[in-house]
């Protein structure tokens, strides 16, 4: 990871930094090390693919589990608590229903996954509208997003994008 990595620990980083914020900034791709390691749960699963918001990362396994962590206090981490988390934290509501994610999006401060079978799930900032869900409040757990059609699940999503306050 490289940039402004200000959801990272400063402890981690600032032994090595003229200042607190400049513990932040990193000029290079550097490996970080997670300060208690992976979650026990990550540690026999494949990373299939990850995906950078404004301030917080999310993972998807091969198994298709997610984990999130960063700045989450808009509750873009999707786990209910929102602050902030320096280690991947999975999210459990979907797996607890057996429903397989298949892609994962951020955006500044939202996050959408996209689950077997096409069903859109949102969480986060939505002061925007930018999570579907037709109002402009903050969720922070997954919301099924109602795709446009007169029957319910008459359409399906094959892809998902966020931008910054927006998504696609």
């Amino acid at each position: 990871a490289w940039g402004c990595l200000d959801w990272v620990s400063s402890q981690s980083r600032a032994s090595d930094k003229k200042n607190e914020r400049s513990a932040f900034i990193v000029s290079v791709p550097d490996l970080l090390q997670a300060p208690d390691g992976l979650p026990e749960s990550l540690r026999n699963e494949r990373i299939e693919r990850i995906a950078c918001g404004g301030r917080h990362v999310m993972l998807i396994t091969e198994r298709g589990h997610v984990y999130a962590w960063g700045r989450g206090v808009s509750g873009c981490l999707g786990t209910i608590a929102v602050g902030c988390a320096g280690t991947p934290l999975p999210i459990r509501s979907l797996a607890l229903a057996n429903i397989r994610v298949e892609a994962i999006a951020c955006g500044g401060e939202h996050s959408f996954l996209l689950v077997h079978g096409g069903a859109l799930f949102s969480f986060g900032c939505g002061k925007r509208g930018q999570l579907g869900l037709g109002h402009t409040e903050n969720i922070s757990m997954p919301y099924q997003v109602r795709l446009p059609g007169k029957k319910a699940n008459q359409h399906t999503a094959v892809a998902i994008s966020c931008g910054a306050n927006h998504t696609t």
